[in-house]
């Protein structure tokens, strides 16, 4: 049981590295070389708008998956054979609920008076989340059978046609000063179509003795399988993405899109936290199939992505005014605190990524049902009584209370039911790393008189030297993740 437990621990982390390499070049020329880019052109008060739309037709794109990806990867985690038994339904399904996602999202348009001239946009929006909710599926079946490398390859597809599309696009002069937001939902959806057909393909030679006949029985079957993980993904899009629809509905475009500038980077950080949930649900469900202990994993994988966490929190608390002025031609006085008050919530949405993903493998549905859907209720009601009041500061608070609150509850769930906690001896290191780090990183801006980016480095690499020196990185697990991925 040990020896497939640490094995199981580095098939973790030789993917991660893999997949973190991976999103390392290309995640950060599409954040920083391509959306910022477009924002900056297209002004504040467009991207706003857009920001807000796509925020609109996120709220609602669960309906179109209904938990079919998460009890997809559990199953095929556990039951590789059933892949092609279970495609054709859910394919037929997925198509059923993106017509009543489309229904839905119009109406919740209609009722918080988005005006009709917008609708274009919303219709093209809600396109590019069937068309990715369609990729997300199917990239759920490679990850199932833990082939993470194709799986990687095509997280990161349509982000690289993407930045070769606009790419192009951006530095033709000609093609630049006529570049507006339609251009850039346009182009997202060609690239998500190219990436489908891509994924598609790679798919058909796993397919074996394909049935196209497809009862009502096997619909409702995979339905009743899958539905219990809608309230969850829904419940969690509310509480991280309500913010900026709230904003540009009380405060209007222009702030909401000050807001984007802000969030962007903490979206871009979160994915590092995606990285570990998606290798880690297949992963922990394959482990709890076969009555396998992860305490070992769970434990290693949060202290790794709080390490991670805390890096970036100190860089962006000491140097959110100089982030912000470098990347946008136009930021208002308080977009570096937000900046700064939004990457505190990373402490808490990086835990969710461990102990959400560990519930969600584990099945305990109820649990994340009852925690995300206070966590909602929580962010909703903050959102609309900050933001009148602090404005975009007022939606990163409330960013963090949500965020923390999701962490802690699902950790006592976890430590409570399921008996599994993270060491006392752990929790203390991972505490003292966070106050010597941040006040490190107080210590290099105060003191040492450089350009900010170079104080920046001081800090990452003293982030990188404290972690060694207090246990929570060992040359002895690089050494033994070098050996196993050669």
């Amino acid at each position: 049981m040990y020896r497939y437990t640490a094995q199981m621990r580095r098939v973790f982390f030789r993917n991660l590295i893999f997949l973190f390499l991976l999103n390392l070049i290309i995640k950060p020329l599409w954040v920083f070389g391509i959306d910022r880019n477009v924002q900056n052109i297209t002004g504040a008060s467009s991207y706003g708008l857009y920001f807000s739309l796509s925020a609109l037709s996120m709220f609602f794109n669960i309906l179109i998956d209904a938990g079919i990806t998460y009890y997809n990867n559990r199953i095929i985690a556990q039951k590789p054979d059933q892949i092609s038994r279970l495609i054709p339904g859910i394919v037929i399904l997925k198509f059923m609920l993106s017509i009543l996602y489309i229904g839905i999202t119009f109406l919740a348009a209609f009722l918080t008076n988005v005006i009709s001239t917008q609708y274009p946009l919303l219709i093209m929006l809600c396109a590019n989340q069937i068309l990715l909710s369609f990729i997300i599926y199917l990239r759920s079946n490679f990850s199932g059978l833990h082939y993470f490398k194709t799986d990687s390859v095509l997280s990161i597809a349509d982000k690289l046609l993407m930045i070769l599309l606009f790419g192009f696009i951006l530095i033709n002069p000609s093609l630049r000063a006529d570049f507006n937001i339609e251009w850039f939902i346009y182009g997202q959806t060609a690239c998500y179509f190219i990436t489908l057909l891509l994924a598609t393909i790679l798919t058909m030679p796993l397919l074996k003795n394909l049935s196209y006949a497809i009862s009502l029985g096997a619909l409702k079957t995979i339905w009743l399988n899958s539905y219990p993980y809608v309230l969850v993904i829904f419940f969690m899009t509310i509480y991280a993405r309500s913010d900026a629809f709230i904003i540009e509905r009380i405060s209007g475009a222009n702030y909401a899109g000050h807001y984007a500038a802000a969030f962007r980077l903490l979206d871009a950080a979160n994915q590092f936290g995606y990285l570990f949930a998606a290798l880690l649900l297949p992963i922990f469900s394959r482990m709890l199939g076969n009555n396998q202990q992860i305490k070992d994993l769970t434990q290693s994988a949060f202290m790794l992505i709080i390490v991670a966490a805390t890096m970036i929190i100190t860089i962006c608390i000491w140097h959110s005014e100089q982030i912000m002025r470098l990347l946008y031609n136009n930021t208002i006085r308080e977009s570096g605190d937000t900046l700064a008050l939004l990457t505190i919530s990373l402490l808490g949405s990086f835990s969710v990524y461990i102990f959400g993903t560990l519930l969600a493998a584990a099945a305990k549905l109820k649990a994340l049902n009852v925690i995300t859907a206070l966590a909602a209720v929580l962010n909703i009601i903050l959102n609309m009584v900050l933001i009148p009041e602090y404005g975009i500061l007022g939606a990163a608070y409330s960013a963090i209370a949500a965020n923390v609150f999701v962490a802690l509850a699902e950790y006592h769930y976890i430590k409570t039911r399921l008996n599994l906690s993270i060491d006392q001896h752990t929790l203390i290191r991972l505490t003292l790393f966070i106050i010597l780090l941040t006040s490190i990183g107080w210590g290099v801006k105060s003191f040492i008189t450089i350009s900010w980016i170079y104080q920046c480095g001081i800090t990452i690499s003293s982030g990188v030297a404290l972690s060694f020196s207090i246990g929570l990185i060992s040359l002895k697990q690089l050494r033994n993740l070098y050996q196993i991925s050669r």
